[in-house]
């Protein structure tokens, strides 16, 4: 690599990094689940994984790369960054887009690790998991939000809402 500063801003090894690993980690993921349930495990021991265990790899990588993008925006130098514009724009312009699009997703990532969480304790305790569990909130005041939640839990973007 030409830049000066290529071994502290890592933008070539971000991008790759950004596209790859996400993508590999669902392949991994889904081969991981295919065993499960192939195992049967609930049947022969008794016990499962239970499934928070299986979502939580995606947002925890997900507040991973954001972070690590922000961090490598935010200290990047000046000069540093009009060398990328100059000699390798598309690059430069395609690392903006993974570092905002990682740093959106790193928020719902928290989000959806925070959650879990409760529902992984929730589980621990023996709880039945509910919006109202969630919220403390009683549910006839929820009863409203019934249909948001389960069209979000049809989209599988938050679990709990189901």
């Amino acid at each position: 690599m030409d830049a000066a500063c290529a071994a502290n801003s890592w933008v070539w090894l971000y991008v790759l990094l950004a596209v790859v690993i996400p993508t590999s980690l669902g392949f991994v993921m889904g081969v991981v689940k295919a065993a499960l349930i192939a195992a049967d495990l609930k049947e022969r021991f008794g016990w499962e994984v239970p499934a928070v265990f299986l979502t939580l790899p995606g947002p925890i990588l997900y507040i991973t790369l954001g972070v690590l993008g922000i961090i490598l925006w935010a200290t990047m130098d000046d000069s540093c960054g009009k060398w990328y514009e100059a000699n390798t724009g598309l690059l430069f312009i395609v690392f903006k887009i993974q570092v905002i699009l990682l740093g959106i997703a790193s928020i719902f990532g928290v989000i959806t690790c925070v959650s879990q969480a409760s529902v992984l304790i929730a589980e621990i305790a023996g709880r039945k998991v509910s919006l109202s569990v969630l919220c403390a909130l009683p549910d006839s005041v929820l009863a409203s939000a019934r249909p948001i939640s389960s069209v979000l839990g049809a989209l599988n973007l938050f679990p709990l809402l189901r």
